[in-house]
């Protein structure tokens, strides 16, 4: 069957419901052949894709798949909405949605739901992820490597990053400089752009710290994560780094970004840009930085619109290595910290808690980079994984990698020691 890419027009875990035009999309889906537009589509849009065209490309996916029943999986994102429509023979078809004042101003129909990955050892899923763009796959069991590829290798994090602004904050809380209970309040010149919800407070609102932290890692709260590297001090976060011994990420990440100076950059750096960042000095870098720091949000967000492929993932972003990420899930599983466990078992996607005493998880992505990090825990028994990609050309296909990152879960929790009879 055909599928038309609609292009954008403008002017992990836990699921959040659906939206109310990701639910219109449905609807719309059911009307097939009699498709007609109604106001929740942008008038560019409605000039751009001709009611004909849309109603031809509704009508094959109801005729193959049946009437959509129901949105699954909603996932809001800056890039755009993901979600999938369900439909009466049980397909998933996954969609991106992006909208601007309530109107569905562009809209990708990406097709059949991957089908779902199992891999009969560990070298076969290692095979498997050998074909994906600059692969990252780390296994430790009890610190021996069982799969290691590119382990050592400089890695775009995108938000995987949060683990050192909260290793840095557990240190300041272990030095009795703050506690998990001291509250910050919300201020507006450090509002960042979603993912999150802290953007929508009210200036002035407090949080604990503690609060903070959780939204940072189990929603990756953008605006919490700039709140919290604010108090802390980005060049805290930078020494806590290097006192971990994790000298390659120390050396990468200076400046420590905010997410709202990574937002900022890729609404207004160019290729030559980017190419001076690389190379520059920690002191140039911030100049650079300093020149696209009076972008307000909705500006970012306006020029963000078309963000669909890589930018930069390479020259400015966060940097580590699988190995170093491991290692600092590892050194917050010695510390046993019962809030650090809380916050890092709080969004565990793919895994079967059940079946292990504690799971670890911090993932993150952008256009172009997808990353994951596991630490689990059974027993005696510690493993580490770490499965990402990125692209310098194209964005990631988030549905097909998910499928492959839940193959390997599968093999770990096959390799667990079974109960005794």
């Amino acid at each position: 069957m055909k599928y038309l890419f609609l292009i954008l027009l403008t002017a992990c875990s836990t699921t959040p419901p659906a939206s109310k035009s990701s639910k219109l999309v449905c609807s719309d889906l059911n009307q097939g052949a009699n498709f007609k537009y109604l106001n929740h589509y942008s008038n560019d849009f409605q000039k751009a894709l001709p009611v004909e065209q849309m109603a031809e490309i509704f009508a094959q996916v109801q005729g193959k798949y049946g009437d959509c029943v129901d949105v699954v999986d909603f996932k809001p994102s800056l890039n755009g909405d993901k979600f999938s429509t369900k439909h009466k023979n049980g397909q998933l078809i996954d969609f991106t949605l992006v909208e601007k004042n309530s109107k569905i101003t562009g809209l990708w129909i990406l097709g059949e739901r991957a089908k779902a990955v199992e891999y009969k050892n560990f070298e076969e899923a290692q095979n498997d992820f050998n074909t994906l763009s600059r692969p990252s796959f780390l296994l430790l069991k009890n610190d021996k490597d069982i799969i290691s590829v590119n382990e050592n290798k400089r890695t775009p994090l995108g938000s995987t990053f949060k683990l050192f602004v909260l290793d840095a904050l557990q240190q300041q809380i272990k030095e009795k400089k703050l506690s998990w209970e001291n509250e910050l309040k919300i201020s507006n010149s450090l509002k960042s752009l979603p993912s999150g919800v802290f953007q929508t407070k009210e200036e002035g609102e407090e949080f604990s710290l503690y609060e903070y932290a959780l939204k940072m890692i189990s929603i990756s709260d953008n605006t919490a994560t700039d709140h919290l590297i604010d108090k802390l001090g980005r060049t805290s976060v930078e020494r806590q780094i290097k006192k971990r011994g994790l000298k390659l990420s120390y050396g990468w990440n200076r400046p420590f970004l905010s997410t709202k100076e990574l937002f900022q950059v890729r609404a207004r750096f160019e290729a030559e840009d980017y190419k001076k960042y690389a190379s520059n000095t920690t002191t140039g870098r911030l100049v650079q930085l300093q020149k696209v720091a009076k972008l307000k949000n909705d500006q970012v967000m306006n020029e963000l619109s078309k963000w669909q492929t890589p930018r930069g993932v390479l020259d400015t972003e966060w940097f580590s290595t699988p190995k170093d990420i491991c290692a600092l899930l590892q050194t917050f599983d010695q510390d046993n910290d019962e809030k650090i466990n809380s916050i890092l078992s709080s969004n565990t996607p793919f895994a079967e808690k059940d079946l292990f005493d504690q799971i670890y998880y911090k993932g993150g992505s952008e256009p172009g980079v997808l990353q994951m990090a596991y630490y689990f825990k059974k027993d005696q028994d510690r493993y580490c994984l770490y499965l990402g990609s990125h692209d310098l050309q194209n964005a990631i296909d988030e549905a097909v990698f998910f499928e492959k990152v839940k193959g390997v879960i599968k093999l770990i929790e096959a390799d667990l020691p079974q109960p005794q009879s």
